[in-house]
């Protein structure tokens, strides 16, 4: 959700972006005096503190949906975004842009900060961000993006599998996904690596035009908001971290369980989403339960 339904908290609070959980931890009053402490205190301005996510799919929802949504409830004049840990990805990913181009297409003003030069803000006169409501969120991206590329929406004819087997991660979510990967072109996938998908725009093009979706549980799947109404998605359900806790010898111990934000997202845009099980993260398994529904 959007904190406060983009309600502002106008009396001066410290925020801490250093904490385990949700961004919007923040006190009454001023944090620490010092280096550590940036201050946004202008009386005639209204700023928009967002603190970037980790990928692809909190990007989406956790900054460029509230944005908009901002943007479409919030009168402009005076407005700033504060934009903290932006752009520190590595070369590859090539989604963060996207939010720079959208307050420079709207003529809005912005600070990128890096966290690591900062503990506290002081702001006043803020509006916090944490996510955004999907209803409001997800057809607010969609047709933005449909108008900044300037789209034609033609029939969709592709079937596409999202794969994860060049994607280097702690997480392992099925044991060989080249054997997916394999059934998958046998029944007339494409086999996408968005990883290595130049630019955003092309990526929006390229889920724009598909007709069914598949994929193991993960933040890539969070393109088939970028399929038209009434498409098809197959989703791989496979645990996920869904956060962490910290031992008293400061091991991070990860927690394991399932996302239905996916299942949310599909039925927002009137897809048919159908659920293949991957308890076992075994790619046999996985194709044996594939052949009971129809791709």
């Amino acid at each position: 959700m959007v904190c406060d339904r983009l309600e502002k908290v106008n009396e001066i609070h410290n925020i801490n972006l250093h904490t385990l959980g949700s961004f919007c931890d923040f006190e009454p009053g001023y944090s620490p005096e010092g280096p550590s402490s940036i201050n946004f205190l202008e009386d005639n301005k209204t700023y928009v503190i967002m603190d970037s996510k980790s990928n692809y799919h909190h990007f989406l929802i956790n900054l460029m949906m509230p944005a908009l949504m901002v943007l479409e409830e919030v009168s402009h004049e005076g407005l700033h975004f504060v934009l903290c840990n932006l752009n520190l990805r590595s070369g590859e990913e090539n989604f963060d842009n996207l939010l720079i181009e959208l307050l420079e297409e709207r003529g809005i003003s912005y600070t990128q900060l890096n966290n690591s030069e900062f503990t506290y803000l002081n702001a006043k006169n803020f509006i916090p961000i944490n996510g955004a409501d999907l209803n409001t969120g997800v057809p607010l991206l969609y047709n933005y993006l449909l108008n900044k590329y300037n789209m034609v929406t033609e029939t969709p004819n592709k079937k596409i599998y999202i794969s994860r087997k060049n994607y280097s991660s702690h997480d392992i979510r099925v044991d060989n996904e080249e054997i997916l990967e394999n059934y998958f072109i046998e029944k007339g996938f494409q086999i996408v690596y968005p990883e290595d998908i130049p630019t955003f725009k092309e990526q929006f093009e390229l889920f724009n035009s598909c007709s069914t979706l598949a994929a193991l549980s993960g933040s890539g799947l969070t393109s088939l908001i970028f399929l038209q109404e009434n498409q098809k998605v197959v989703e791989i359900l496979t645990e996920v971290m869904v956060g962490f806790t910290m031992s008293d010898h400061e091991t991070k111990n990860i927690i394991y369980g399932i996302h239905d934000h996916y299942r949310e997202m599909a039925l927002l845009k009137n897809h048919t989403y159908l659920v293949v099980l991957n308890s076992e993260k075994q790619a046999e398994l996985v194709k044996a339960k594939l052949d009971n529904i129809e791709l």
